[in-house]
């Protein structure tokens, strides 16, 4: 390798690091440290998400033609997933990459990795309140997120799914479609970016990170001991890795069923 090249890649490893300590400061200075987030009761977390967007759709309503509720759940949940997918693959751990950590039934390696999922399991319910008005298919939408955040929760395998929340992405410029302040063309901007968004988050990248999960259940052979040495292919230590927990592997084969679903 070039000397170049080495230097460009050390910056980018520099690059890297900064962005994953910057997610781990808000984790766990902010989170865990000053907010308590850590010991959370999720259910809990998913009744205060629930009031905390009530309160946000009868303060904001469809103030310039946005549906504000859904766009602090969309910016929460994308944020939050994409912030944890980063995590996943470039901070370093005593335990294996994920998938493999998840299949091997390691716990949550953030507090943050186990939030999203509540948050929108809160969410869930508006789904489900204006599925009566809009169609069978949102009430439907809104009843298979609240069963898989839930079964998730219960089952204490939240972090299971929260990268796959990224497909929240593109509902973002979803909710501003019908802005009061859009002109033609930026209104065909929104739609357009809406579309690019979905193919790469809902059609390519999502069902990528579901196939691995898949591929790494069904091949258990590739099991990494952990002998408390961190990996080499990341930039970033998290000190305090999560114990493996007892969840039987069936359990995961009903999941993936509901996902599927």
């Amino acid at each position: 390798m070039s000397s170049s090249s080495s230097l460009q890649q050390e910056r980018q490893d520099d690059e890297l690091s900064f962005v994953s300590k910057s997610i781990l400061f808000f984790i766990e200075d902010i989170l865990e440290n000053r907010l308590g987030a850590n010991e959370w009761n999720l259910w809990l977390v998913a009744i205060g998400s629930a009031l905390l967007f009530a309160f946000i759709r009868l303060v904001c309503g469809k103030y310039m033609g946005i549906d504000w509720y859904a766009l602090c759940h969309a910016l929460v949940s994308a944020g939050g997933s994409c912030a944890c997918s980063f995590l996943n693959a470039y901070a370093t751990t005593s335990t294996p990459p994920e998938p493999l950590r998840s299949v091997l039934c390691y716990g949550p390696l953030t507090t943050l990795h186990t939030l999203v999922p509540a948050i929108s399991l809160g969410y869930s319910l508006f789904d489900i309140a204006d599925g009566l008005s809009l169609g069978f298919e949102f009430v439907a939408h809104g009843v298979a997120l609240a069963i898989i955040m839930s079964i998730m929760i219960a089952t204490d395998m939240p972090h299971l799914v929260t990268p796959m929340l990224m497909m929240e992405v593109s509902t973002i410029p979803l909710t501003t479609l019908k802005a009061d302040f859009y002109g033609p063309n930026e209104a065909m901007m929104a739609q357009m970016m809406f579309a690019f968004l979905f193919f790469v988050f809902r059609c390519l990248l999502v069902p990528k990170i579901w196939f691995d999960l898949v591929f790494h259940l069904f091949h258990q052979a590739y099991y990494f001991p952990t002998t408390g040495e961190a990996t080499t292919t990341t930039t970033t230590t998290i000190s305090n890795p999560y114990k493996k927990q007892n969840h039987n592997i069936p359990s995961f084969f009903i999941i993936i069923i509901i996902i599927i679903i």
